[in-house]
């Protein structure tokens, strides 16, 4: 997998550090804030990029649902997939929560963090995957080193 960069929303510290390592592990820039204000903020900085939020659904200064009205409103931003992580979730949340845009809504309770990344990277990384071209390009190089 090619490194792609992450916007991590996590107001839990200890939380951001473990799921900041997971995914520095699996070759992921991540970018960290403890605010909704603040990462729409640094998208709004940057929007190219990111290649993936990672939303806490309760977090500082907005919540999931408000951070998805102001996210969905730049249509520039609607190419950055955004995956909500929360503890708790009725249906009517979630159901909500996917209306207004995120890719998916996962309940933290339920699933293992190292799942949860997993299917994170599932959704964000695989516009980030070589194209076959890319691999047979790949493939001839090693293949003429080799002689």
């Amino acid at each position: 997998m090619s490194e792609i960069k992450i916007l991590l929303v996590e107001d839990d510290q200890s939380l951001a550090k473990a799921i900041q390592r997971r995914l520095e592990a699996k070759k992921c820039t991540v970018v960290a804030t403890a605010s909704g204000k603040e990462a729409l903020e640094l998208v709004t900085a940057d929007m190219e990029s990111f290649d993936g939020i990672w939303l806490d659904f309760d977090i500082h200064y907005y919540n999931g649902h408000q951070f998805m009205e102001l996210f969905t409103k730049n249509s520039g931003w609607k190419k950055i997939p955004v995956v909500v992580v929360s503890n708790t979730g009725d249906s009517e949340q979630i159901e909500k929560t996917l209306a207004l845009g995120a890719k998916k809504f996962i309940i933290k309770a339920e699933v293992r963090l190292d799942d949860i990344t997993e299917k994170f990277l599932s959704i964000v990384a695989p516009k980030k995957k070589p194209s076959s071209a890319t691999k047979k390009s790949k493939k001839a190089t090693k293949k003429n080193a080799k002689k």
